[in-house]
């Protein structure tokens, strides 16, 4: 390879000069950076794989976990509407109570189990 012509006013530093021309030494890479580089590929194909694998996820998988999930909620869901009346009761309001459960305010959940809320 040759050497760019030089502009007389500017002449190329010699660093650079050696690596346009290909007689620069390679840059030393410290074991330091090498193993921060290990690490960074390493992270990279772990996401990558998380990824795929979500991807792979078939439609009966989902389902299933979806199922699993459900089947959690319920287990929690029949002590939830005493649990609602009893927050009631000590003077929350529905939107309080929502919040806290960490239930959408469109769902009404709390509001139709107020509702349904038997007197005495």
């Amino acid at each position: 390879m040759t050497t760019p012509p030089e502009h007389p006013n500017h002449p190329m530093p010699e660093g650079l000069r050696a690596a346009v021309e290909g007689t620069a030494p390679a840059p030393r890479t410290s074991y330091r950076s090498l193993n921060e580089q290990i690490y960074a590929l390493f992270e990279q194909y772990e996401r990558e794989r998380d990824i795929e694998r979500a991807r792979a996820m078939t439609l009966a998988d989902r389902l299933d976990n979806a199922g699993r999930i459900r089947a959690r909620w319920k287990d929690t869901e029949k002590d939830l509407p005493d649990l609602i009346r009893a927050a009631a009761d000590d003077g929350m309001g529905a939107r309080e109570i929502s919040d806290r459960l960490g239930i959408s305010h469109a769902s009404n959940y709390v509001a139709r189990v107020l509702r349904q809320r038997p007197t005495n």
